[in-house]
């Protein structure tokens, strides 16, 4: 056979040709695989980063919960590293640290009262936790941003039962300057929480809407009409740790603060400062509250509604009607071993901001509730009928404290009326009519002790009268202006020679030098006290506040929210 040279050049031309094709084909497989690796090892390196600052903002958050002020100076070991083997995390509050390092720096304002300047000029609002973390596996390189929040109170309602809407009930929250009524779209998230167990443990009723969560152990139960919830429904969650208060921390009687007390309701239209009540205590008229305190030890009804800013606190039940008297402008706190009940005219026309606290349950129809309702463990929990609830994080009801003024006739009291070259010297008034033949002792008892509420200046002012050496029999009284302040100086110069005698000491034979200067230092301080803030009040007794400080009952971790997470 025989086989031309051409054709054994094509045949090898063939082969080498193959065999090109095949080297060509190898390498690009190799090439693949190559640049499989690579890629599986960059995504393999960018988990591990991004895992890195996950634990870097988990661990920062755990040491936040742990001690409140960490990174709050932000000294340069305030930083936060965790080592996972081929990647690390790291985080730090000291600026010249995060320079170094290339990266953003972190700022706790957890406890500020005004906003803090954060990383790149941000400015980070009080109460809040603004987190970065750099995640590092190799070259790769992950960023975290996490802002942490802690509301005052986290829950719009919180009950330690049952949750029941009937009518037209919304509940949501009030952005920051919003005011009264608020539409709907304007409205933003807020949520509430019920402790109950049952198949009902929240049941939403006719055209109920909930703009936030829905956490409950039990079951939540819709009525048959439409019922809208825009946030997430939680059913079967684990129970939460509410705060409980208990009305007897507020007893003046019990803290030793000042106070006068209050045998009924009839004819008393207005209060200023700490009062006390005891059995069924009952206001048939409207109430207005002049920055007060009212506390009953027993029951409280307010027939016709209330008005103003202060706190009322029951031990047992506490009942507020007539709603016309309820306006925009009141804030309370209202505190009850009992139940609360509230009736107001209407969701626009009677609103109350502030904190109700009921420990048997909480009713309530008609009306606006800007605040945080919240109750014990009472199984009957809180039944709301045609009622908006608006959380709102800038709650803040306070009254003032009571106070025993230590200068001049306020506590009646030292007195300075002699120059003793420059030292002063304090002497009680009962001793400036001591009798010729007496010394003057060292420590005294006052002569009498007159108590102002409140203690912030200005009128209208509850003044209240104590014994000392001698009784006044003076009734509390309200103090309007400067007119009715000097006619309460007179009939207290008038009445101390007659009390004085009472006791055993004739103004014809104490030392005559004495009478003017002690008589002066009662005048001097009428003029000098009331109707203006005085830098010579004892400021020892505490100041009463409610709302506000309700958080300090909740551990942080229980308030603690992450409201943005972001990794780049």
């Amino acid at each position: 056979m025989r086989v031309s040279l051409f054709s054994r050049g094509v045949s090898l031309g063939g082969t080498l040709l193959a065999v090109a094709v095949l080297s060509m084909l190898a390498f690009t497989l190799a090439s693949l695989c190559v640049t499989h690796l690579r890629l599986s090892s960059h995504q393999d390196r960018s988990v591990l980063a991004s895992n890195a600052a996950r634990s870097a903002i988990s661990a920062a958050i755990a040491k936040v919960l742990k001690e409140n002020d960490f990174g709050e100076k932000a000294l340069d070991d305030h930083e936060v590293q965790v080592n996972l083997g081929e990647a690390e995390g790291f985080l730090t509050f000291h600026p010249e640290t995060a320079k170094v390092r290339n990266m953003p720096y972190s700022t706790n304002n957890l406890t500020g009262t005004e906003d803090a300047l954060g990383a790149d000029g941000a400015l980070v609002p009080s109460g809040t936790v603004h987190l970065f973390a750099l995640g590092k596996s190799g070259d790769t390189v992950r960023r975290v941003e996490a802002v942490l929040r802690v509301p005052p109170f986290p829950w719009a309602i919180a009950s330690g039962g049952r949750i029941e809407t009937k009518n037209g009930v919304v509940v949501g929250a009030l952005p920051e300057g919003a005011s009264l009524p608020a539409p709907l779209e304007d409205l933003l998230p807020a949520d509430l929480v019920a402790n109950g167990t049952q198949k009902n443990a929240v049941f939403l009723g006719s055209e109920s809407t909930i703009l936030g969560d829905i956490e409950t152990p039990g079951q939540v139960e819709l009525g048959p009409s439409p019922v809208n919830i825009r946030g997430e429904v939680r059913s079967g969650s684990s129970p939460v740790k509410l705060p409980a208060l208990h009305p007897t921390d507020y007893d003046p009687q019990v803290t030793g603060n000042s106070h006068f007390d209050l045998g009924s309701g009839e004819g008393v239209d207005e209060l200023t400062g700490s009062a006390r009540g005891a059995g069924k205590l009952t206001f048939p008229q409207p109430l207005k509250l002049e920055n007060a305190q009212l506390y009953v030890d027993g029951d409280l009804t307010l027939e016709a509604g209330v008005q103003g800013t202060g706190i009322l606190v029951a031990t047992g039940d506490i009942t507020i009607r007539g709603g016309a008297q309820i306006e925009g402008a009141t804030e309370l706190a209202v505190v009850s071993g009992g139940r609360v009940q509230l009736r107001g005219t209407g969701a626009n026309g009677s609103v109350i901001r502030g904190l109700f606290y009921a420990e048997q349950g909480l009713d309530a129809a008609e009306m606006t509730l800007v605040g945080s309702l919240l109750t014990g463990n009472a199984s009957t929990g809180i039944t709301l009928d045609q009622v908006n609830v608006y959380y709102e994080e800038s709650q803040a009801v306070t009254t003032t404290s009571t106070t025993s003024f230590q200068d001049g006739a306020f506590n009646v009291g030292r007195i300075r009326p002699i120059d003793t070259g420059g030292t002063e010297h304090a002497l009680l008034i009962k001793h400036w009519f001591k009798l010729e033949s007496e010394p003057i002792p060292n420590e005294f008892e006052p002569l009498y002790k007159m108590d102002m509420q409140p203690t912030n200046g200005g009128y209208p002012l509850m003044v209240s009268f104590r014994s000392g050496f001698i009784n006044l029999g003076l009734p509390p009284q309200k103090i309007n202006d400067d007119d009715e302040r000097d006619l309460l100086k007179e009939k207290i110069l008038s009445l101390v020679p007659l009390k004085l005698k009472d006791s055993g000491i004739d103004m014809a034979h104490v030392r005559p030098e004495l009478v003017p200067p002690a008589m002066d230092s009662i005048k001097r301080s009428f003029e000098s006290g009331f109707g203006q803030s005085s830098g010579s009040k004892d400021t020892s007794q505490p100041t009463i506040s409610l709302v506000g400080d309700i958080s300090r009952f909740l551990p942080i971790e229980d308030r603690i929210r992450i409201v943005s997470w972001v990794e780049r």
